[in-house]
């Protein structure tokens, strides 16, 4: 039998970013990987990421990606507040306006 190694690594930040214009603690995805790709591993690490921003009382998760894996993010449920520069702007959680003042 071949040795099967499945991997997720995610960096997660405590951020403040302004939501509908009010200051809101959220959880910052900074880095976010899966492997092999395709096998349900990035959802699950997700929804387990979500789970633990609750826990703690934040508003969800919130993170920045690039066009080629926009539409992971939106097929598990999560919301594209708009652009910064060339990537997108996501969330967990929907939002009318978001402002980041910080750079991560």
């Amino acid at each position: 039998m071949p040795d099967i190694k499945f991997l997720s690594k995610a960096a997660l930040l405590d951020k403040t970013v302004i939501i509908d214009g009010k200051p809101t603690k959220v959880l910052g995805l900074a880095s976010f990987r899966t492997e092999p790709r395709g096998q349900g591993i990035g959802k699950h690490s997700l929804r387990a990421m979500e789970d633990i921003a609750r826990r703690k009382g934040y508003a969800g998760i919130f993170y920045f990606c690039f066009d080629d894996v926009k539409g992971f993010y939106l097929k598990c449920g999560h919301y594209l507040l708009g652009r910064r520069g060339d990537k997108n702007i996501m969330a967990s959680f929907p939002a009318k306006s978001v402002e980041v003042t910080e750079e991560w």
